[in-house]
């Protein structure tokens, strides 16, 4: 049985976290541009889905760091079911220790693009 320390699986999901709620940041500054240039309700309610999304991604991002932080020394999980939960093959092998970094970061993404 392969085990990883609790506070790395908590510190990676943080990392992870922060980086969708980068891109939801990037998301939201371009939805609050589309309702500036066409202010009407449907246009309104999607911004505010958004920034809700942002606001929730920020928290559970430092929640989990919060976590990670002040998880005890020593308490190791078993990684095979943990990973097994996740079902994108890049975030899997991030959890599972095989991968290093988020490919969420804010040099990766970029700018959205609209198709």
């Amino acid at each position: 049985m392969t085990t990883r320390p609790l506070t790395e699986f908590l510190t990676v999901i943080a990392e992870e976290i922060a980086a969708l709620s980068g891109i939801a940041h990037t998301l939201d500054d371009h939805l609050d541009e589309i309702a500036r240039a066409a202010p009407d309700l449907a246009n309104l309610s999607i911004l505010q889905t958004a920034d809700t999304l942002r606001q929730y991604l920020d928290d559970l991002s430092s929640v989990s760091g919060f976590l990670a932080d002040k998880a005890p020394d020593g308490v190791d999980i078993e990684i095979a079911g943990t990973c097994s939960a996740a079902q994108l093959s890049d975030l899997r092998a991030r959890l599972c220790g095989a991968a290093k970094q988020s490919r969420l970061t804010a040099s990766s993404h970029g700018d959205i693009e609209w198709y």
